[in-house]
């Protein structure tokens, strides 16, 4: 899994290499009412899918701890 750590931008992509994972960790974030979108073939490279998380000034500090926990138990 990669990150970028100093992003410009407020999209952040969670890349783990497998368009399956990405599909299964994102409806398991969705679940727990984050919307977080995977993104896979055809609109990313085959074997790079990955989570599209975007973060805006809206969310608070809490919200982005809560979120970071929750993505971590759901990575595989």
């Amino acid at each position: 899994m990669t990150t970028s750590r100093h992003p410009e931008v407020p999209i952040l992509p969670v890349i783990d290499g497998t368009d399956q994972v990405a599909v299964s960790v994102g409806q398991r974030l969705i679940d727990l009412g984050y919307f977080v979108q995977p993104i896979r073939p055809p609109t990313v490279l085959e074997g790079t899918g990955r989570l599209r998380i975007t973060v805006s000034a809206e969310h608070q500090p809490d919200e982005l701890v809560d979120f970071v926990e929750a993505l971590a138990n759901a990575l595989p």
